[in-house]
């Protein structure tokens, strides 16, 4: 289990998914996200190189969220990871804007989010980018 109670394995993870999917979107995908977590995605999808100054940024944006320091996450997200290829931080910005966590709630930048992070094939991925594109009005969809 994690700090929140969850559990850290993908196959609990999925499990529990699986029960709750007639919660809201956003909760879903903030427990995908919680649950999946960067260890949690698939060895085989490309992500930035791992060196000891990228593993450090990953490090202190992922305790800022653990955190609840959703500014300062949203930030590192942005300026450090997401545009260097890392999957998980372009996932955690989509589920970020859906939530309003950090930055004001847009659901279409959200998607948006969540489909450039699928981009590269990883199941847990592209399940939480399926879910809520499966929910947008037509508006949302043309605003992704």
């Amino acid at each position: 289990m994690n700090s929140l109670g969850m559990p850290k394995d993908v196959p609990s993870a999925r499990s529990l998914c699986g029960m709750i999917r007639s919660i809201s979107v956003s909760v879903v995908l903030t427990l995908i996200l919680v649950l999946c977590s960067r260890t949690g995605l698939a060895a085989d999808v490309p992500g930035p190189p791992t060196t000891p100054e990228v593993k450090a940024a990953q490090a202190s944006a992922d305790a800022a969220l653990e955190a609840g320091e959703y500014e300062k996450a949203y930030r590192m997200y942005m300026e450090n990871l997401a545009p260097n290829g890392d999957k998980y931080a372009q996932y955690t910005i989509g589920v970020m804007n859906l939530n309003g966590l950090g930055v004001p709630a847009n659901i279409p930048l959200g998607a948006a989010w969540l489909e450039l992070a699928a981009e590269r094939g990883d199941a847990s991925l592209e399940a939480g980018r399926d879910n809520v594109i499966s929910q947008l009005t037509d508006e949302e969809r043309q605003r992704m």
